[in-house]
C-alpha cells in the first residue's frame, strides 16, 4: 500500500498545485517509524509522502508551495501546527472530521466533570407515594399453601398437647406419621416475599 502511494505521488506531486491540502501521519512500522501523507481532501488522492513527521521535514515541503496553499486540514499533532504557523501563518487550519469530533468529545467530558459531582449517593428511603405491587397468581398460591400447612400444624400441636400419640394423630387427620412429626417441629413461617413498589402520581 505504501509503495503504491509512493509511485502515485511521485508522479502527481510534480504536476498538482492545489490550494487545499490534508496532512496526516501514518506508520511505516507501528511505534517505530512514522511518515506523513499529504492528500487533496476534495478528491482523496495522495499528493506526496514524507519520510518522517518532524517539523523540519514538513516545513521544507510546505515552503515549496507557500504561494499556492490557502487551507490545510490536519490532526491534533502539535508539530504540524508549529510547522504550519511558521511557514503559513495566514493559512486557514482545519481539523478533519474525526479529530473535530474527538475534540468536542474531550470538551464534553471536561464540562461534565466540572458540572457533575464525582459521586452521587443513592437514597434508600422509600418514597411516600410508593405502594406495594399486587401479588402474582403464583405468589398468592404459595401464600395460601403456607397458610393451610400452618393451620394444619396448629391442629397437630393441639392434639399432641392433649396427649394423643403421633400414630393416633396421623390416623385421625389422615396423614403420614412422618408429616405429623414434621408439623410438630414446625414454626410459623416468616413472610419472605420481597416488597416491590411502584410510584403513583
Amino acid at each position: 500500500m505504501i509503495l503504491y502511494c509512493f509511485l502515485s505521488t511521485k508522479h502527481l506531486c510534480q504536476k498538482r498545485r492545489v490550494p487545499f491540502v490534508g496532512i496526516d501521519d501514518f506508520a511505516f512500522k507501528r511505534r517505530h517509524k512514522y511518515g506523513v501523507i499529504i492528500c487533496d481532501p476534495q478528491t482523496s488522492h495522495p499528493i506526496d509522502l514524507l519520510p518522517d513527521r518532524t517539523a523540519e521535514t514538513l516545513k521544507t515541503w510546505l515552503a515549496q508551495y507557500n504561494t499556492v496553499i490557502q487551507r490545510i486540514s490536519r490532526d491534533r499533532f502539535a508539530l504540524f501546527r508549529e510547522a504550519i504557523n511558521e511557514v503559513f501563518p495566514q493559512a486557514i487550519q482545519i481539523h478533519d472530521r474525526f479529530h473535530l469530533i474527538q475534540n468536542l468529545w474531550t470538551l464534553h467530558n471536561q464540562i461534565i466533570k466540572k458540572v457533575l459531582p464525582t459521586r452521587i449517593l443513592k437514597e434508600n428511603k422509600p418514597s411516600p407515594s410508593s405502594s406495594p405491587l399486587p401479588l402474582t397468581k403464583q405468589e398468592k398460591r404459595r401464600e395460601q399453601n403456607a397458610k393451610q400447612k400452618w393451620e394444619r400444624a396448629i391442629q397437630v400441636k393441639k392434639l399432641k398437647g392433649e396427649g394423643h400419640s403421633i400414630r393416633h394423630i396421623a390416623t385421625t387427620m389422615n396423614m403420614d406419621w412422618r408429616t405429623v412429626k414434621a408439623d410438630l417441629l414446625k414454626e410459623k413461617a416468616r413472610h419472605r416475599r420481597t416488597e416491590k413498589t411502584f410510584k403513583t402520581d
